[in-house]
């Protein structure tokens, strides 16, 4: 399991995010298809993979983790930003996703990823003992 454990540190991960850990595109590319064919690595969508817990075959990484990794200006927004701070005392299945930089919606896991055009930056925070993680206030 040589880049298992170094991947599972990373909430989600890009190609290149492997490709910088073991040096070569194409070892990075077959580690990637090794390990999602044993089932430790899966697929969020092009180019965005997360690592699978083993002990209850969930992702590692959360979907707040999924929504801003979508690329790196986007952030959660609207409800499931009051989701994210605890001030909605109801479960969604559907994330809104801000950025400058359009992106396609896609389904994971049975959360819907919706793509809200960004007007301004302002309010984007990042809160405290998260990693990877943008919203609005």
């Amino acid at each position: 399991m040589v880049g298992y454990a170094e991947l599972s540190k990373m909430n989600t991960f890009t190609l290149n995010d492997v490709c910088n850990l073991v040096g070569n595109k194409k070892t990075a590319s077959s580690l990637l298809l090794r390990l999602s064919k044993k089932g430790y690595v899966k697929k969020i969508r092009n180019n965005l993979y997360s690592c699978v817990n083993l002990a209850d075959g969930q992702v590692i990484a959360s979907k707040y983790h999924i929504a801003c990794a979508v690329n790196e200006t986007a952030y959660i927004s609207h409800h499931s930003a009051f989701e994210y701070m605890g001030m909605s005392n109801q479960v969604y299945y559907e994330m809104y996703v801000s950025s400058p930089k359009r992106f396609t919606d896609f389904e994971f896991e049975g959360i819907s990823y919706k793509y809200i055009p960004s007007r301004f930056d302002l309010g984007v925070i990042y809160p405290k003992n998260t990693k990877g993680i943008r919203i609005t206030s």
